[in-house]
């Protein structure tokens, strides 16, 4: 997955993320537009945007954490920040 640059945000930001893995944004005319999808984008709570002016999302995985599976903790290692081509 790339990153997105900044000017492709703007003006809202939207999570989707139990539904589609997916990161929108809000065009000016209402409608909505995918800007990423990913299986690995799972429960996306920070979009921070870089000095790159590149957005880089924060996946916490909380839905997976073993408090919500009868102490069985499902989240995935390793936990690090990555960018593919």
């Amino acid at each position: 997955m790339e990153p997105v640059p900044e000017v492709q945000l703007k003006p809202k930001l939207v999570s989707e993320t139990m539904k589609t893995n997916s990161i929108r944004k809000i065009l000016p005319n209402g409608t909505m537009a995918t800007i990423a999808q990913d299986p690995r984008i799972l429960w996306p709570d920070t979009f921070p945007i870089g000095p790159d002016q590149y957005l880089y999302v924060i996946v916490n995985q909380l839905h997976r954490q073993s408090r919500f599976h009868y102490g069985k903790d499902l989240r995935q290692k390793p936990y690090f920040t990555s960018y593919e081509n």
